[in-house]
């Protein structure tokens, strides 16, 4: 009996530790330093998976950071085509309560917020594989969007 929950407590602390790829610990995020609170979205499929999640800054500075650019006319019309497919996703799964807070609106974005956006697609598919980082300067929340498929 000892033997077989060895077993169970390790298979546990595997599948917890391989469930650690969805979240975003990466540079991005790092550059931004602490965060106050948040909250997050993960639907994860075999092959799919599709986070959202609100970090919430206290107080927030990124001129200079590597990362982020301001928002123009160009990079806004670029994140709504990505938006417009990560929304296509969220539909999908949108009555589980991972995604009931999903709220985000391209109507709030204005030249002082800021944008990353890393599309990892394999060449030649469109939208396949990206993340989208977009702080909203008037609120100091940082949206961040994972799709892949």
């Amino acid at each position: 009996m000892k033997k077989v929950m060895l077993i169970v407590f390790l298979l546990l602390t595997l599948l917890l530790h391989s469930c650690a790829f969805l979240l975003p610990e990466d540079d991005v995020l790092q550059s931004l330093g602490e965060y106050g609170n948040k909250e997050e979205g993960v639907n994860a499929g075999f092959r799919d998976v599709t986070i959202y999640i609100k970090y919430y800054y206290d107080d927030i500075d990124l001129t200079g950071n590597n990362y982020f650019d301001p928002v123009t006319e160009e990079n806004l019309s670029v994140l709504g085509e990505y938006v417009a497919d990560f929304e296509k996703w969220v539909a999908c799964v949108k009555e589980s309560e991972a995604f009931h807070f999903y709220d985000f609106s391209l109507e709030n974005a204005d030249d002082q917020d800021y944008l990353y956006l890393l599309d990892e697609s394999d060449e030649g598919l469109d939208k396949e594989d990206y993340k989208i980082y977009f702080f909203d300067s008037q609120t100091n929340v940082l949206y961040y969007f994972r799709n892949t498929w």
